[in-house]
This record gives structure tokens, C-alpha cells and sequence, in this order.
């Protein structure tokens, strides 16, 4: 029992990790093979959002290889697939799944990880803002883009951690255009510093050729590496937790100060987004809390928020009854405002 619970503890580590770098952002899969030229250079493939050719993305032929290696049960691969899912790195960012798999019992050597991981969220954190320098909330858009740049003016003079979780950013399309050959090159430095997770991720890239050039042996001394790092005692871990979850605090706090300020002032914006982390952070034990919140920005003419009212209208919360009339009126409203969703929504409804 207590084997499997530090197993979901590691796999919390990684569900808080990855909610800083890709959790906001969409899916970038990428498709449509296209050879770069001389067989030698990484190949390049279309980026899905975008129809933009992906500097090293690797074959699909050859990651569908290793997709199936780390299924069938290869514990290397599919520690590894578990951190692709859960920051969408060459792969349809899907965060459950990548707990799900990083979390799993039988992956026994994930905790040295931890380390790596908790890098990560604070250089992540250090550079995070829902604000520009004058105050304004940012859209979600400019909020990536703002933490990839302060991101990457930090890696200048930054340490292993910073040039990891830059990686990932490029790896991931978050705040940037998608860019295997620039993720390799950070992940690469912060390889070569020793951390854990770059050394294994940098494995899997030489193994696929995701950003490099394919090289089995080079994929190997990677892994090796990586996997001569000690695994951590049970009191490391905690320890770690410890300190990963002061950091999530800390940054959770800083947020919700921000956001309430511009809310209590009228923003609409700040209004909706402290209703919809009210429902999904603290789902179930805040649902009138998000409910209030989505009614001042939805009165305020927030399509979002108007959209978010009629959904919880529709199905109900804890104290709030469903209501098919009212669910529709809010439906319209934000229809009104040519909102596909809910369009769809009073067609079903009425």
C-alpha cells in the first residue's frame, strides 16, 4: 500500500509540473511527413494548429516504434511517454494519461525525477504572470507568450533547471512556434549539467530523431545516465513534495491576489477566470464560489462566462437545481455573440 501510494504521489508531482508549462495550451500534434533534403537532417512535418513545417519533428514511422515499445511494457520508454503526454511533446498533450502512465505501480525508477521536476515548476513559477508590466490581465495567449520570453531572457544566465523547462516550452508549442531543433538544444544543456529528466528525454530524442539526428548509441549513454542517478529515499520524496507544494502555494496565492483585485474592480475577465478556478481546481467544494463569479462576469456581458452559467444551469450543481429555462437564456446570450458552442447548445435545448 504504501509502495503504490508514493507511485501517486509521483504522479501528482507531475500533474502540478505540467499544469505551468502546457496544460493551458492547445494541441500542436503535428502530421503530414516532409523530408528535409539530404536524409541527413531531421525531418520536418506540419504543425496541426498552424500548417507550419515543424523544424525536427521526427519520423512518425519511427516514434510509432516507440510509442508501441513503451506500451507493450518497456519501462525506459514508457516512463518517458508518460512526461511526453503530460507536457505534449511530440505527441497530443494529454495530461490524465500521463499521470496515468508515470504514476503507474510498476514503474519503479520515476522518483529520480523528482528533483528535475520540481526544477521545473519554480523556474516555470519565477517566470509565470497573468499581468503585463502596466497591470492589464493578459489573454491566455499573451500569457504563454510572456512566459516563454521572460523564460528565455532567464536561460541566459540560468542553471539546469530554467534550460529544461525551456525545452519543454519549445517542445510543447507553449507561448512559441514548435521547435523540436531548439527544444534538443536546451534539453541538450541541461543534460549536460546532469539533470535526471533531460538526460532521458534527450535519450528518447536521439532514439526517435526528434530534433537531432537519430543515433542509437548516443540514445543510449543518455539513458544510461539518467538512469545512474540514485532513485530518492521515501524521505527525499517527501521532502520534495514539501517543497513542490510550497512553490504551487505560493504562486496559487499570488494569482487569486491578482485576480480578486482586478474582479472586485469590475473586470470581467478576472471574474470569469476566478469562476472557472473555483470549478476545476477546487471542483465540488466551491460551486457556489465559481457560480458567483461566473454570474458577475456572464452580467457583464462575458461570452465565456454566460456560456459557463448556462452549462451550470443545464446540469446542476451542489445548491444550484438544474433549470432548462434559465440554462437557455444564458445560452442565447452568449449565442448572441456568435459563440459556436452555444449556438449548438440552444438548438439542442429549445
Amino acid at each position: 500500500m504504501q509502495y503504490n501510494r508514493m507511485r501517486w504521489w509521483m504522479g501528482v508531482v507531475l500533474l502540478l509540473a505540467c499544469l505551468f508549462l502546457s496544460n493551458r495550451a492547445m494541441s500542436h500534434a503535428v502530421t503530414v511527413t516532409r523530408d528535409a533534403g539530404d536524409g541527413k537532417k531531421p525531418l520536418v512535418v506540419v504543425e496541426k494548429s498552424t500548417q507550419r513545417l515543424v523544424p525536427g519533428a521526427p519520423d512518425p514511422a519511427v516514434m510509432a516504434v516507440f510509442m508501441k515499445k513503451a506500451e507493450s511494457g518497456d519501462e525506459r520508454a514508457r516512463s518517458v511517454l508518460g512526461i511526453m503526454y503530460a507536457f505534449g511533446i511530440g505527441v497530443d498533450l494529454d495530461s490524465e494519461k500521463g499521470v496515468d502512465i508515470f504514476g503507474s505501480p510498476e514503474l519503479k525508477n520515476n522518483s529520480r525525477y523528482m528533483r528535475s521536476l520540481l526544477g521545473v515548476v519554480k523556474a516555470a513559477a519565477a517566470n509565470d504572470s497573468i499581468v503585463d508590466a502596466q497591470g492589464r490581465l493578459l489573454n491566455e495567449e499573451e500569457e504563454e507568450r510572456l512566459a516563454y520570453e521572460r523564460l528565455a531572457g532567464a536561460a541566459k544566465n540560468g542553471d539546469s533547471s530554467t534550460w529544461l523547462a525551456l525545452g519543454i516550452v519549445c517542445a510543447s508549442g507553449t507561448g512559441t512556434g514548435m521547435d523540436f531543433v531548439q527544444a534538443a538544444s536546451w534539453i541538450t544543456k541541461a543534460a549536460q549539467a546532469d539533470d535526471a529528466l533531460a538526460q532521458a528525454l534527450l535519450g528518447m530524442m536521439y532514439e526517435t530523431g526528434m530534433g537531432v539526428v537519430r543515433d542509437e548509441n548516443a540514445s543510449g549513454r543518455w539513458y544510461a545516465r539518467s538512469e545512474a542517478h540514485p532513485e530518492l529515499t521515501q524521505q527525499e520524496s517527501i521532502q520534495f513534495m514539501a517543497q513542490l507544494m510550497e512553490v504551487m502555494d505560493g504562486y496559487i496565492e499570488k494569482m487569486l491576489a491578482v485576480l480578486l483585485e482586478l474582479a472586485e474592480k469590475g473586470d470581467a475577465e478576472a471574474q470569469y477566470r476566478l469562476g472557472e478556478f473555483y470549478e476545476e481546481l477546487e471542483s465540488g467544494k466551491n460551486d457556489q464560489a465559481a457560480y458567483a463569479w461566473y454570474k458577475k462576469a456572464a452580467l457583464r456581458d462575458h461570452v465565456k462566462a454566460q456560456y459557463a452559467l448556462g452549462r451550470i444551469y443545464e446540469e446542476g450543481r451542489d445548491g444550484i437545481s438544474p433549470d432548462r429555462k434559465e440554462a437557455l437564456k444564458w445560452y442565447k446570450k452568449a449565442a448572441s455573440h456568435r459563440d459556436m458552442d452555444a449556438m449548438k447548445k440552444v438548438a439542442e435545448l429549445q
